[in-house]
């Protein structure tokens, strides 16, 4: 240990949105994960940068009075579940605290003491991963990827899918043992499973691994695991009381328990101000549009061909009359499509990366007055809304719900006007 870089009694005062515990040492903030606000640790820094520096826990002096004992086995090792070494609520806590230093370092509204609404369970609530295989010549490894440390993560179970799926991983990696055997080639496979938890099944996504042109025995061992795990092309969900379906591969939440209340809370925004056309921008398979829509129509963009297809399904079984769907990527479409039509609200739940700014420029200069954003970034979130707030919108309701327990994420409503 280079006792130069021993921090020791630092103080852990918050948490960042990686969940990593904040401490300040000689007036420079300090990142250590898998620390809890409260906690007095021993640290030894790894990594310094201008303005902070990285450090890893050695020794924890005196812990939080909200510090619990995380029960995965793999926790400190796998980095997808980072708050589990604290109270539900505290996480509830520091998420709506992330979400609000965001509005306001990136978009310059204060919003104090934003809601995030919990979920009501905070372990087995996942409806689908995406596991990998790997296999070296002589071993099988079934697990996560862990990308910013571009580290193989092997696992045989996983505490956020539901008990009959937990020890998942563990079984695709026996499985794949017992039929490879003397094989000497190496591989990897990209394994994307649905859990449905209503049903008790476990499926194997179509489609995202490759099933022409591979070595023989890639396709002996997707064969068997789609033999036990069988293939399903399409999926049906009741959401606030309307059917939909769509393709494992089309883009849904990953936490069924607290879907409805996500699409509530967005339709009861809408219905207060019933204003006219909706436009539902990156649809998905047309969730938001199709549940907020009224007599006035929905106008969908979304860019992924099977969720188009998908949407194309859901307005007919769900008798929307006035729909127009079209195929294409928001940044290239959205000109068009504001100077089509009116709309009075314009609903986004754009990936993480947020929406184009060519998007937010186009939204601040036309008619609408109305916007719900959803958003799983709060800094992508506060940037957008920062450049929507130089076109005249200004934020009223926000509020945080618990899609992703136990790890840093967060979804996010927001309700705009002008």
């Amino acid at each position: 240990m280079d006792l130069n870089n021993l921090i020791s009694g630092m103080k852990i005062y918050a948490a960042d949105s990686h969940g990593r515990g904040v401490g300040r040492h000689e007036g420079k903030v300090v990142f250590v994960p898998f620390t809890a606000p409260g906690d007095t640790v021993d640290c030894t820094v790894v990594k310094r940068e201008e303005n902070f520096d990285i450090a890893q826990l050695q020794n924890i002096i005196e812990p939080s009075s909200q510090r619990l004992t995380p029960p995965c086995k793999y926790y400190g090792e796998c980095p997808g579940c980072s708050y589990q070494h604290i109270e539900y609520n505290l996480e509830l806590e520091l998420k709506g605290k992330r979400i609000a230093e965001c509005l306001k370092k990136f978009a310059r509204v204060d919003k104090e003491d934003i809601v995030v609404r919990g979920s009501p369970e905070i372990f087995g609530y996942r409806s689908h991963v995406t596991f990998h295989l790997w296999y070296n010549g002589t071993q099988t490894w079934c697990g996560l990827i862990d990308a910013k440390k571009n580290k193989k993560m092997d696992i045989d179970e996983c505490l956020l899918l539901p008990k009959f799926a937990r020890n998942l991983p563990g079984r695709v990696q026996k499985l794949s043992a017992n039929l490879i055997g003397e094989y000497r080639g190496r591989f990897a496979l990209r394994l994307p499973f649905i859990v449905d938890h209503q049903t008790e099944r476990i499926m194997l996504a179509p489609g995202r691994t490759p099933m022409h042109n591979v070595r023989r025995m890639m396709g002996v061992v997707l064969e068997e695991l789609q033999a036990k795990f069988p293939v399903v092309k399409k999926l049906q969900r009741i959401i606030t009381g309307k059917s939909f379906h769509f393709n494992p591969l089309s883009f849904t939440q990953a936490n069924e328990l607290l879907m409805p209340r996500l699409y509530e809370t967005v339709r009861i925004a809408v219905a207060s101000k019933r204003t006219g056309k909706i436009l539902d921008l990156f649809s998905g398979v047309g969730v938001l549009g199709i549940i907020c829509s009224g007599e006035e129509g929905v106008t969908f963009v979304e860019q992924t061909p099977a969720a188009v297809k998908d949407i194309q399904r859901n307005v007919m079984s769900n008798g929307i009359e006035d729909a127009v769907i079209i195929e294409g990527d928001v940044a290239e479409v959205i000109e068009d499509v504001l100077s089509d039509d009116k709309f009075g609200w314009v609903l986004m739940n754009p990936p993480r990366k947020g929406i184009p700014k060519v998007a937010a420029e186009a939204l601040s200069r036309c008619g609408v007055n109305n916007l719900v954003y959803v958003s799983c970034n709060p800094a992508t979130l506060g940037r957008d809304i920062g450049y929507l707030r130089e076109g005249g919108f200004k934020v009223g309701f926000v509020e945080g719900i618990d899609m992703f327990p136990r790890t840093p994420h967060v979804e996010i409503v927001a309700v705009l006007s002008r």
